[in-house]
């Protein structure tokens, strides 16, 4: 399938990621990240994924470098992210005194699509592409996550006689079109599915077809540790398009949003 740039886009501004996505891009950072890039935000369960989405999202929001028309959408398939938390990281980032009529005004520019099913999912996606094709200011588009209905979609591939990966295909290209037809930042979180035994906790071979593997532009994981005396910590380890050399940072999640160290 081939995709086409639509040359509207080129006449609008572009957002600056390199302050939101902070220390990841820095610098001293060998990692760029821009306007049309894939990136896929990979980890185990309770690892920090959609905190950190949320925490992005906050950033674009409050940006100096994030032209107040430019929009946000987030297809939240999982049911994890919360507008209660980006309200508080918002107000975290403003400042405790900031009005709820501020905090209300910039959460006109995210639009959240609740999904439910593999069928809502697809129907979700002819929508965020409707929405492009009217309002090229959309700028970052987030689905958390992409596989939520894993299991539903193997089984109905099995139904219809096709691999899993050919199933796959449909959502997949959908989203490549909203990167590479409009330009927008693609960020979507990836659960990492394990497998359990009596000595070990594997994750499985990457469940995503080659079509999509071959387009992610940055490969981000996150891992949550405990300490023998009960410390939790989090990483992000981020790889950049080439798959040769990759940064590591740190981060804390606490009550009034993400920080790193």
């Amino acid at each position: 399938m081939a995709y086409y740039t639509n040359l509207l886009t080129e006449f609008t501004p572009k957002p600056n990621f390199n302050d939101i996505f902070h220390p990841l891009v820095d610098e001293t950072s060998p990692i760029t990240i821009k306007h049309g890039d894939i990136v896929e935000l990979s980890g185990l369960h309770e690892s920090g994924k959609t905190q950190l989405l949320t925490h992005w999202c906050s950033k674009l929001l409050t940006s100096n470098s994030w032209p107040s028309k430019n929009q946000i959408i987030v297809i939240d398939s999982d049911g994890k992210f919360s507008i209660i938390r980006l309200h508080t990281m918002l107000r975290n980032l403003i400042g405790e005194n900031t009005s709820s009529e501020n905090i209300d005004e910039l959460l006109k520019n995210i639009h959240i699509i609740k999904c439910y099913s593999p069928a809502q999912f697809l129907e979700s996606l002819d929508t965020v592409l409707e929405i492009l094709k009217e309002n090229i200011s959309v700028r970052f588009i987030a689905v958390d996550s992409i596989s939520a209905f894993y299991w539903q979609e193997r089984h109905q591939s099995q139904q219809l006689g096709i691999s899993y990966w050919t199933y796959q295909q449909q959502y997949v290209n959908k989203l490549l079109r909203c990167a590479f037809d409009y330009d927008a930042l693609l960020l979507c979180v990836k659960p990492v599915f394990v497998s359990y035994s009596e000595t070990a906790v594997r994750p499985l071979k990457d469940y995503m077809c080659n079509l999509w593997t071959n387009h992610v532009t940055h490969s981000l994981t996150t891992n949550r540790s405990v300490t023998d005396n009960g410390k939790v910590s989090f990483s992000l380890k981020v790889l950049n398009p080439n798959f040769e050399s990759h940064f590591q940072t740190s981060f804390n999640l606490h009550s009034n949003g993400v920080s790193f160290y």
